[in-house]
């Protein structure tokens, strides 16, 4: 299995263990122990519709791995989840950091949109941005994230 079928694998996991808004979280999401996949339901006031609402994060740290995968990605990346990074990993944070080339209405590349999702390890809390990059724009949505211990092949 390749490393993009793994992550989607992973992805699909994510759906469909996490659930809803009854999904536990199991144990603190510590990105270089299990692969995690990561269920993101935010906040997302209108004027920051750049942030998605649901957003899906795939970590497998033994392959060095990140994936994500929300609406807005989707639309943009031809269907296809994006591949990501950990950004910053502490003992009491993790950020997720991806981007992917948005174009303009003549289908020409016009800028990339900068993520960045920052999850609080004890409570799940998350903060997302997204920047256009270029420019001093920035849309910010939170929400709650719970995450679930994926199984590896």
């Amino acid at each position: 299995m390749t490393r993009t079928k793994a992550a989607l694998a992973a992805l699909l996991l994510c759906v469909t263990t996490a659930g809803g808004a009854t999904a536990q979280q199991t144990g603190s999401p510590r990105p270089g122990e299990a692969p995690l996949g990561i269920l993101c339901q935010l906040k997302v006031p209108r004027s920051q519709n750049w942030v998605p609402e649901v957003v899906f994060i795939g970590h497998d740290p033994a392959q060095d791995l990140v994936i994500v995968s929300d609406s807005v990605g989707l639309a943009y990346n031809s269907g296809q989840p994006v591949p990501g990074r950990v950004a910053v990993l502490n003992s009491r944070r993790v950020t997720y950091a991806w981007d992917f080339p948005v174009r303009d209405a003549a289908g020409n590349q016009a800028r990339r949109m900068l993520y960045r999702a920052t999850i609080q390890l004890r409570s799940g809390v998350v903060q997302i941005s997204a920047s256009p990059g270029g420019y001093d724009n920035r849309f910010i949505a939170s929400g709650r994230c719970q995450w679930s211990a994926l199984e590896s092949d």
